[in-house]
């Protein structure tokens, strides 16, 4: 009987399950069926740091074979737990830059896995702000330093170097509760900025507070995100 485990740092939606769901009808297809050679457990997170250690605590407990880690902050967790076990993640923004990998060919240690996340796109986020909005001078990236420990390199690096090169002033805008999303994207409003959305499982959680955010703006606010809105469209 082997033992498979599912870190999700994000909190329990439909999409989340669905795709659980496909994982373990995948391994069925291979031969691998719960109750019969398979253990199989899930935990989820409340998309903060602490209960995503928590989650990777609870199954590292319960000893499995190999863990299948969902994003950045559950690698991250599982490897301040010193997991010694086989890590597979499914989308972490920055493998390399977040020191899990040392090469793509070799990765190295316990832990490989995808990235679906390019770090050019930020050139094309704050491009696009601009050609949407012309009248922007500021660009800030909303974003939560907990739950997205990358966003800080991806700000440093590209974000604020893209923004240069269009003339635009960029800012940090790190939101820790929905008291903080609401008063950082007032502050961008006044100031006549536009908004970039970091995708993490804080922003996900909360994506409907940021729109509502940003609509008491009135039209005043001019915001971009990919991914982060696709689940707001499906609910």
């Amino acid at each position: 009987m082997r033992r498979v485990a599912v870190l999700n740092g994000v909190i329990q939606h439909d999409e989340g399950e669905a795709l659980v769901a496909l994982f373990r009808e995948t391994l069925a297809k291979h031969g691998w069926r719960v109750g019969r050679n398979l253990a199989f457990e899930v935990r989820w997170s409340t998309a903060s740091a602490e209960s995503t250690r928590t989650a990777a605590e609870e199954l590292l407990v319960w000893k499995p074979d190999v863990i299948l880690a969902r994003n950045t902050i559950s690698v991250e967790k599982l490897l301040e737990l010193k997991a010694e076990l086989p890590i597979v993640f499914v989308s972490v923004f920055d493998p390399f830059g977040s020191g899990f990998l040392s090469e793509v060919t070799r990765p190295g240690k316990n832990i490989t896995g995808f990235t679906t996340h390019d770090y050019g796109m930020a050139v094309k986020w704050v491009e696009f702000l601009k050609l949407v909005a012309p009248q922007v001078t500021r660009a800030a990236l909303l974003f939560n330093p907990e739950t997205a420990p990358y966003a800080q390199r991806f700000y440093d690096n590209l974000f604020t170097k893209a923004a240069q090169q269009i003339g635009v002033e960029a800012s940090a805008a790190m939101a820790r509760s929905e008291v903080e999303i609401d008063n950082l994207i007032a502050e961008i409003g006044r100031s006549g900025g536009g908004l970039c959305v970091m995708a993490d499982p804080f922003t996900s959680k909360y994506v409907s507070r940021i729109v509502e955010a940003v609509a008491r703006e009135r039209g005043c606010l001019p915001s971009i995100r990919g991914a982060v809105w696709q689940r707001l469209a499906a609910s």
